[in-house]
């Protein structure tokens, strides 16, 4: 039996005859509200606890509140950045002051904007970050590892 607190109740009978959820079904059967996303083309990503959205007149992609997704649904963010790199803007920002949280799915989704970003071609990429959040400083300095483009700027 499985150790999800709403599976657990759900009995062996439904686990015997195969049945599986999906996150966002086992979220709604338990009274919680599943995540909302919005398109990566409206330029927003938002769910329960965060909100990424792309501000084009700023060439800015904002970060805020806690990200602690698994693997798949950090693809609308994914695709997010990559709309914003595909911008062509002279340079983009990501501004991660207000993210309190973010699990190593989100931080591998990270990595691998800048190794894409690098493969497009030499867009400076500002990375603006809390120096008061520990994860960002251990984190966020080894983007510059995947991307010598990428500056990392921690505010106070």
């Amino acid at each position: 039996m499985s150790s999800h607190p709403f599976l657990a109740r759900l009995g062996t009978a439904a686990i015997a005859a195969g049945g599986s959820f999906a996150t966002s079904e086992v979220h709604a059967l338990e009274g919680i509200a599943p995540p909302t996303v919005i398109r990566a083309e409206t330029g927003e990503v938002r769910g329960a606890n965060y909100l990424v959205r792309f501000d084009p007149s700023e060439d800015t992609i904002h970060f805020e509140g806690v990200l602690r997704l698994d693997v798949s649904e950090y693809d609308p963010i994914a695709e997010l950045l990559d709309l914003a790199l595909k911008k062509g803007s002279d340079s983009l920002t990501l501004k991660l002051v207000d993210l309190t949280f973010l699990n190593s799915s989100g931080l591998n989704v990270l990595y691998k904007f800048a190794i894409s970003a690098r493969k497009q071609g030499d867009t400076p990429i500002v990375v603006r970050a809390a120096k008061n959040v520990p994860w960002q400083v251990k984190s966020l300095p080894n983007l510059k590892k995947f991307n010598r483009n990428i500056e990392v700027v921690f505010d106070d």
